[in-house]
Formats: C-alpha cells, sequence, structure tokens
C-alpha cells in the first residue's frame, strides 16, 4: 500500500499532472498500479462486470452507432437505445457494488482524493478517482476480458466492438468528458454523461468512505494458494522490472535508502519462494 500511496504521489507531482490526466502514464509505477488493483479487486471483477460482459458477449449484435459500420438492417437510433440500456446496466450494477470494493482499494481512493484536494482543489477529486478506478481497473477488464481473466477465448472483432462502445462511455462519464467533434456519432450518448454524473460522483465518494467494522471484516491475501496465484507473480515481475525506478522514487521520498533496501529484500524472497514453487 505504501508504494501505492507513493504511485499516487509522484503522478500528482508529475511535470503538468492534472486530474483528468493522471495515471495515463505507462510509467513502471502506474503498471504496478494497475496489477495491483487487479490482484486485490479480482472478486469484484468476477462477480461484478464478468455478468455484464456475458450478457453482452450472449447476443453481441445491435449495438454500433457508427453510421459507417452499421449493419445491413441496422438503424442508429435503434441501436443508440440499445447501448444507453446497456451502458446503463453496467453502470447502475458498479453503483451498486460500492461495497463489495476491497479496503486497500477504497482506502487508496480516500488517499488519492485528499492528495487532490490538497493539490488542487475539492472539484477535481472525482475526475481523478474515476481516472484510477475506472482507466486502471475497470475498464481495461471491459474491453480485454480475456486478459482479466474474465472469459477463456480470445473474442472477434464484433463480439469486442459492444464492449469498446461500454467501455468508451464509461471512461468518458467517469472523466465528466461530453463526447465532441472527434466522434460525433457518439454525441447522443451525451444524454447517458448528462444523467449519470451526480450518481457517479456519489459513487466516487462513496468507495472513499471506509467504516470501522468494516476494516475488521477485510481478510487480506493470506494462503499459500492466493500467493502463488497468477497475479501476484504478475506484481512482482513489474516491480523487479522497473526496480531501479522504484528504489530511487523511495530514497527520494523517504530522504534515505532504508526503504529501497527492504523492498529488495522482499523482492529477493518472493524471487526464492517463485522459483521453489516452479
Amino acid at each position: 500500500m505504501s508504494m501505492v500511496k507513493l504511485g499516487i504521489s509522484n503522478e500528482l507531482n508529475a511535470p503538468g499532472a492534472t486530474p483528468q490526466t493522471m495515471f495515463r502514464s505507462n510509467s513502471g509505477l502506474s503498471r504496478m498500479m494497475s496489477t495491483y488493483t487487479k490482484l486485490i479487486g479480482r472478486h469484484f471483477l468476477v462477480h461484478v462486470l464478468k455478468p455484464l460482459i456475458q450478457s453482452v458477449l450472449s447476443d453481441p449484435t445491435g449495438y454500433e452507432i457508427d453510421p459507417s459500420k452499421l449493419a445491413e438492417g441496422e438503424t442508429p437510433d435503434a441501436n443508440l437505445e440499445k447501448l444507453i440500456h446497456m451502458s446503463q446496466y453496467f453502470l447502475d450494477s458498479i453503483i451498486r457494488s460500492a461495497s463489495s470494493l476491497p479496503i486497500p482499494f477504497r482506502e487508496m481512493s480516500y488517499y488519492l482524493q485528499q492528495e487532490v484536494i490538497r493539490a488542487f482543489d475539492a472539484q477535481s477529486r472525482h475526475a481523478a478517482v474515476g481516472s484510477f478506478i475506472f482507466l486502471r481497473f475497470i475498464c481495461p477488464a471491459i474491453l480485454a476480458p480475456e486478459s482479466a481473466q474474465l472469459i477463456d477465448t480470445k473474442l472477434e472483432k464484433e463480439a469486442r466492438r459492444p464492449l469498446i462502445l461500454i467501455g468508451k462511455i464509461l471512461q468518458n462519464l467517469s472523466n465528466g468528458v461530453k463526447f465532441g467533434t472527434k466522434e460525433t456519432f457518439m454525441q447522443g450518448m451525451n444524454v447517458f454523461i448528462d444523467r449519470n454524473l451526480i450518481p457517479i460522483q456519489n459513487f466516487f465518494d462513496s468507495i472513499a468512505i471506509i467504516e470501522p467494522n468494516e476494516i475488521a471484516k477485510y481478510q487480506p491475501l493470506a494462503t499459500r494458494e492466493e500467493c502463488h496465484s497468477i497475479d501476484v507473480p504478475k506484481v512482482h515481475a513489474v516491480m523487479v522490472k522497473n526496480l531501479s525506478t522504484l528504489t530511487k522514487t523511495l530514497s527520494k521520498a523517504n530522504n534515505n535508502q532504508s526503504g529501497a533496501i527492504k523492498l529488495v529484500g522482499l523482492l529477493g524472497r518472493l524471487s526464492a519462494v517463485f522459483e521453489k514453487s516452479s
């Protein structure tokens, strides 16, 4: 968690940083955060997003609203109505499941909000949390459910297309940005963004609140099976690959090398564990 918080602080202190552009770089810290959130948010992805994605894939036709890509017999108005309905279905399910987000995830959201308020202003906190939750966690799983291990097979282009549209819509909503002239065919979704801007901002605020009884109930990764899962080695691999950057950042943040030394030692012990189990 300390490394993730450090990553958040680095994002905020980067040259030209704004709440809207946070987490868009592909730095080592950003990749580590993405991998870590997938690890601790695995239960949420499986129990909340997987059923939603399956509902789209059961019949992926009738969602296209780009006139140049319409199938024979389709009309943009009818497809727009279906796309709005499914996007609302996704959003409502995500909002209803706020309490299912794990405690570390919500702790990160709280820390992010407080840091953004300190660095910018209170109004900016929603865009920052939106970038964190949707850009780095929810939308990648929607766009590539096979990479998130939510489906077993690689999607064909036609089946992925409605997921791309839904992901794009939710990302814009989370950033509070309407569709403009770049993709004029998406402007019909602006009514969806207008209608759901307040609900999603309330969602961002709600996940940054942690009740004492929730902390008591939280069970961190502990078993050998969980520690040998697919995602834990991924976190380890990302950190090893970016070890130089991470240690320099830790040393700078703490004004000493103690944190960097502890990190190197921990990664070394984990390497030994993974080598024995392979």
